[in-house]
């Protein structure tokens, strides 16, 4: 089975390679990867889910800034 690459057209072309440039640059790679980890820091730190705030507690309490009760 072959698989063809698309035919693409004049400033098709040219939008398909500059969308693919921006989504690869180093700049969008390194916001994602800091939005991904703030957010999954913010969950685990300010949840108020049983067992992730239970298994974080002492954690919470050392930092002083995070008050849980």
């Amino acid at each position: 089975m072959k698989t063809e690459t698309p035919i693409f057209h004049g400033h098709e072309a040219v939008h398909a390679r500059r969308i693919a440039h921006i989504t690869r640059s180093l700049v969008v790679q390194f916001t994602a990867l800091v939005f991904l980890v703030s957010i999954l820091l913010w969950t685990m730190l300010f949840t108020g889910y049983g067992p992730v705030h239970d298994s974080l507690h002492a954690l919470r309490h050392s930092l002083f800034l995070i008050p849980c009760h």
